[in-house]
């Protein structure tokens, strides 16, 4: 009897093809009108500073004995995004053993003027 003709060999599956990268994280919030509850604004402008440099060795501290002190600054949304996330990041290359200390009973709040505890969003 005749032989069937084989049939033709497929090419080997592909191999998958690789994830594509992570989105890129949103870029940082610009902030302004920094205010705390000592009042001075220059001392707002420089904590302001220091806390947004990226730096892990400065950062920002209010002045001592202040009973109840805050930081406020006015958020810039881009295109009208919500805040998805706020990132606070204690010392701990610095001063390790204050690090709890200096972030103990810290809370983040929205409000529409400066110091206004509107929502809170974030604490103990």
């Amino acid at each position: 009897p005749p032989s069937l003709p084989s049939p033709p060999l497929s090419p080997p599956p592909s191999p998958p093809s690789p994830l594509p990268p992570p989105p890129s994280p949103p870029p940082p919030l610009s902030l302004s009108k920094p205010r705390t509850s000592a009042g001075s604004t220059a001392f707002a402008s420089k904590f302001l500073a220091k806390v947004t440099d990226g730096k892990s060795k400065t950062f920002g501290k209010s002045e001592k004995n202040k009973k109840n002190p805050w930081f406020s600054a006015k958020v810039t949304l881009e295109n009208q995004q919500p805040v998805r996330s706020v990132t606070v990041t204690r010392d701990t290359k610095n001063k390790p053993s204050k690090a709890k200390k200096y972030l103990d009973g810290f809370e983040v709040w929205v409000g529409k003027k400066a110091g206004e505890k509107a929502v809170k969003c974030g604490g103990p």
